[in-house]
């Protein structure tokens, strides 16, 4: 019952709390101060933020974390519980770090990188029919020699 508590209110509630508060703090250092956006702007753009990405994150963490739960409720004593949590807890926090910076898209970042990419796509495909075009006509308009019959 803990276990399922902790996953299914406390962890979303970390997680959201942890984007919400990195990126408002990165998000207002980055400004200038005269020309920065108010920080209640800034305060909203960061929760929107974090409502996206915090189902991606979720799917990651309820991976992780009830294996590293199972595992350390049945096979370590009481007394080594918290070092072993602390000990993932470590590696979870840098990787929630690196998602925070890049390595997670928003759903409306990776749609807007698709359409990117699609868009890069057709112009090189473009690019390379103008260019065979080009080539062909260029081909076609240099005269052959007059064939002599025999």
């Amino acid at each position: 019952a803990k276990v399922v508590v902790d996953q299914g209110l406390g962890a979303p509630f970390y997680i959201f709390m942890y984007y919400v508060t990195t990126n408002f703090i990165q998000d207002i250092s980055a400004q200038p101060k005269e020309k920065g956006k108010s920080s209640r702007t800034v305060f909203s753009e960061t929760c929107e933020r974090a409502a996206e990405m915090l189902p991606p994150t979720m799917m990651r963490h309820w991976t992780l974390w009830p294996a590293v739960h199972t595992v350390n409720f049945y096979f370590f004593p009481l007394h080594h519980r918290v070092l072993v949590q602390n000990m993932v807890l470590v590696g979870w926090s840098g990787y929630l770090s690196h998602l925070n910076n890049g390595g997670l898209m928003t759903p409306t970042e990776e749609v807007e990188e698709t359409i990117a990419i699609k868009r890069r796509k057709t112009e090189q495909a473009l690019s390379r029919r103008s260019s065979i075009v080009h080539a062909e006509v260029k081909v076609s308009s240099v005269s052959a020699p007059p064939r002599e019959e025999i």
